[in-house]
């Protein structure tokens, strides 16, 4: 992967999910992909909440009990509340990137201190899909405009659909199966094979555009 690290941000389910899988392949462009293995023997991979409190680990959740927190990322409970109360987007949207600019030595500190070719899986508890909003779409944002995180980072974004997850819908063709925003290799399938269903993959946001060192707020 280019010697970067692999940062994908979901909800807490999907990160589990993706883990069980033990490898997930992401549509790159029209020809190309990316698959990305998990080891559990040896883990290549991090799971950190961006959430101001964590799920109950079950096993429904296996995979993220060593989870920690990246607090720097969390917003505040006043912002949380206050967002809960009005629903204006706009003005935890502000709040948000202000907060960050503030917290931008620590978000670097983290950024610098990432380990090449290493998973980092930045989870929070919203399926984005529909209608939710969660910071971590602003993260992602941020993320995409930072000069620095481009080149640290390989970056993807998952909505978490955790309805699909749950009920495994898995529809079997002559080659792979695949699961709504997901393709699950079953063979040796070609990366042209698999652009043949990429259309169809929404929740997973790549590439990511040239950074803009005008709004880089990391």
């Amino acid at each position: 992967m280019d010697g970067k690290s692999i940062v994908i941000l979901t909800n807490f389910w999907d990160a589990n999910f993706i883990i069980d899988c033990g490898y997930a392949i992401f549509p790159c462009d029209k020809d190309k992909c990316y698959k990305i293995n998990f080891n559990n023997k040896k883990p290549n991979y991090s799971v950190r909440s961006i959430a101001l409190r964590n799920p109950i680990i079950d096993k429904n959740l296996r995979h993220l009990d060593s989870i920690s927190t990246l607090d720097f990322f969390c917003p505040t409970y006043d912002m949380l509340k206050r967002y809960k109360n009005d629903g204006n987007w706009e003005k935890y949207t502000d709040d948000y990137k202000s907060l960050m600019r503030k917290r931008k030595q620590e978000v670097r500190g983290w950024m610098n201190s990432l380990i090449p070719d290493h998973i980092y899986l930045l989870c929070c508890w919203e399926n984005t899909s529909l209608k939710a909003k969660c910071h971590r779409q602003l993260l992602f944002d941020a993320f995409k405009k930072s000069k620095l995180a481009q080149e640290k980072m390989i970056l993807f974004y998952c909505h978490g659909e955790k309805k699909k997850r749950d009920n495994k819908k898995i529809t079997p063709t002559s080659d792979f199966v695949y699961s709504g925003e997901f393709i699950h290799e079953t063979t040796g399938v070609s990366t042209i094979a698999y652009s043949m269903y990429l259309p169809s993959l929404t929740s997973y946001v790549f590439p990511i555009q040239p950074a803009d060192d005008t709004s880089d707020d990391f």
